[in-house]
């Protein structure tokens, strides 16, 4: 098994043709062009995956076998996509608690690939900060969950839900709470619009989270339980927010409909 370990990442040339050709054949040209490689170079390494049964050659166009297909999009892709993940936020990762993230979603962690953190300006905190705005007035359809107040949110996500976008929102029950008690009218006025509902999640939240039809943000608490105002990941990839979406799918099937 080491030997085949060594045979992906020892050589990163051999990692990155393995990751190239996982879209489907290639010749020798297109190799050398995408990997910015010569023959003489990447040619030898072409020989290893293919006594690796990793690689085949039919005519002038290089294949992944089926194994080496299997290898690249259910492990050597996933991981290295993971890496590269944490590698460019490794401190958005290192201060967070993920522990929080449900099992299945942290195997998942790849799909997250090509997201980056977004930094908000600690003076503004209160007030949704210019690419929020931009991104949910463009959307069609909100999701979020918060776990703490934010004065801004519920003018902010009525006028949304008058637009006719589709909103729904999980709160921690103190946030409830405390938007009943000082913003009943409004909270009245949401609700009775078609287009919203609101959750109570059952449990302790410990994240916040946004998505739409193209944008992601996700912000895990600190490790010592505090809220980071301050920090988001965020992306506008489909797999990044197909994770998001069943990651509040998992949140809603713990939650409690007002």
């Amino acid at each position: 098994m080491t030997k085949l370990l060594d045979a992906f990442f020892f050589s990163e040339k051999r990692k990155n043709l393995v990751i190239f050709l996982r879209d489907g054949a290639k010749n020798l040209t297109e190799i050398k062009d995408s990997l910015d490689v010569k023959a003489p170079a990447i040619i030898p390494q072409i020989r290893i995956l293919e006594e690796k049964k990793i690689v085949i050659q039919k005519g002038k166009e290089y294949f992944l076998t089926d194994i080496g297909q299997i290898l690249a999009d259910y492990y050597i892709c996933p991981l290295v996509d993971t890496l590269d993940l944490v590698e460019d936020n490794q401190q958005f990762f290192s201060i967070h608690d993920l522990l929080m993230i449900p099992k299945p979603l942290l195997k998942q962690l790849h799909k997250l690939k090509g997201c980056g953190v977004d930094q908000v300006d600690p003076q503004n905190m209160y007030e949704p900060h210019r690419l929020f705005i931009e991104k949910l007035s463009s959307s069609k359809c909100i999701k979020g969950v918060t776990p703490i107040f934010n004065p801004s949110y519920p003018d902010f996500f009525l006028e949304m839900a008058k637009q006719e976008k589709e909103i729904i929102l999980i709160l921690a029950p103190e946030v409830y709470q405390r938007i009943e008690a000082e913003y009943h009218n409004l909270i009245k006025e949401f609700l009775d619009l078609n287009n919203t509902q609101i959750y109570i999640y059952n449990d302790e939240l410990k994240l916040a989270m946004i998505i739409t039809d193209h944008y992601f943000s996700f912000t895990p608490f600190f490790k010592d339980g505090s809220y980071d105002s301050q920090r988001n990941l965020i992306g506008t990839e489909s797999s990044a927010i197909s994770w998001g979406t069943e990651f509040f799918n998992y949140l809603l099937n713990n939650s409690n409909k007002i």
